[in-house]
């Protein structure tokens, strides 16, 4: 528990270095949270983002293809499972397998970015990534779909088995990008 304290204030921290580092014209290095995780069918899921592209290999194509005035950001979705989940996955492990489709509605112009993250890893653990060209300044409104795993079998027996799978679940958060 104290480790999720630390956590928790690390992540604070960061938020306020990343905001300060915005209000003095300097752009942030670390994952700029977006919204709160949400608890949902066994999993926690959190939607962060850094500003700007991040190299990937191998290279990945970017949702939009970034054109002159646009935003690029790296979008990241974690999902972990919970404690006493009924899938049979330990309390804050990385979810693998998934099939996230995501969308990025800009509120001031109703323009969408759409696409699929990737399971990917950096420093900072496993997660589920894109670089997307954003079509400006403003609130955005990111929907994901959580589906369940592709490929990953599960035990289904009376003594080892685990609960089905969760049938596809969506959640979206508003955010304001750059950060005020």
């Amino acid at each position: 528990m104290r480790d999720r304290a630390f956590a928790s204030w690390l992540g604070t921290v960061t938020v306020a270095l990343g905001l300060a580092a915005v209000a003095h014209g300097q752009a942030p290095t670390g994952l700029i949270p977006i919204g709160r995780p949400r608890v949902q069918e066994g999993l926690r899921v959190t939607a962060a983002y850094m500003v700007g592209a991040v190299p990937l290999e191998p290279a990945a194509r970017p949702a939009a293809r970034p054109v002159e005035g646009t935003l690029t950001i790296h979008l990241e979705i974690e999902v972990e499972a919970v404690h006493d989940n009924p899938y049979g996955l330990e309390a804050d492990d990385a979810v693998p397998y998934l099939r996230i489709p995501f969308a990025l509605t800009h509120g001031p112009t109703g323009r969408r970015v759409e696409g699929r993250l990737a399971p990917m890893v950096s420093q900072d653990g496993f997660h589920y990534g894109a670089n997307v060209a954003l079509p400006g300044s403003g609130v955005y409104t990111l929907s994901i779909e959580v589906r369940p795993p592709e490929g990953l079998a599960r035990h289904t027996g009376p003594r080892r088995g685990v609960r089905p799978w969760w049938r596809p679940f969506t959640l979206s958060w508003r955010f304001t990008h750059p950060p005020t």
